[in-house]
């Protein structure tokens, strides 16, 4: 499941005077059942070193089980040890690790542009899907996600999640881009009845 930035509705702030000193975001997983996520673990710069941080993860999690939450992801970056320290000792362990984040950007062919093999897009055809998994697992084996690894149910073709999107008055579409006969990226969109969204494979 996508956590898409609306979602990010709860989570803690720290004021200290009268300015907002520190925040932390947390939202419930769409991935796992009693799930949650903290994202954006944020100090002014001129606060920091005075325990803000380890406040803020600590009433984070206090919200967190005290709705029913059982298990809590985050991420962070591999080089911040002060944060990586700081979440270990709240009893947070690795569980992976995400080597690139996007897709290195290159020039585009010189058929760039040209639909006769060169780069073109078209919606994806039910048959497309395992081909556009080998191409996912290629580019971003880490997953498209940073708390979800990469998982075939998610492009493989199913009636009943069409049924169930079509029933919540949501619409999505998966589109390809092919460049001489292989996938080179992919895109889905995801039009809520109250939010459009949309995100971005390639």
């Amino acid at each position: 499941g996508v956590v898409h930035a609306e979602e990010w509705f709860g989570g803690v702030v720290l004021e200290a005077d009268g300015r907002l000193a520190g925040n932390a975001s947390i939202t419930p997983g769409a991935f796992q059942p009693d799930s949650w996520l903290i994202g954006n673990v944020a100090v002014l710069p001129e606060y920091r070193r005075r325990g803000i941080g380890r406040a803020l993860v600590r009433a984070a999690l206090e919200t967190i089980r005290g709705r029913g939450g059982r298990a809590v992801f985050l991420q962070v970056d591999l080089d911040n040890e002060s944060a990586a320290r700081l979440y270990r000792e709240f009893g947070f362990r690795e569980i992976s690790r995400r080597a690139v984040w996007y897709r290195p950007q290159g020039p585009l062919p010189a058929s760039a542009g040209s639909s006769a093999g060169g780069l073109a897009a078209a919606r994806r055809k039910p048959a497309d899907w395992g081909e556009e998994h080998r191409m996912l697992l290629e580019t971003v084996p880490e997953g498209l996600l940073w708390n979800t690894p990469l998982d075939p149910d998610a492009l493989r073709p199913s009636l009943l999640r069409d049924a169930a999107t079509w029933l919540a008055g949501d619409a999505e579409s998966d589109w390809l881009a092919w460049n001489g006969g292989r996938i080179v990226g992919a895109a889905r969109t995801h039009l809520r009845a109250w939010s459009p969204a949309a995100w971005l494979f390639i």
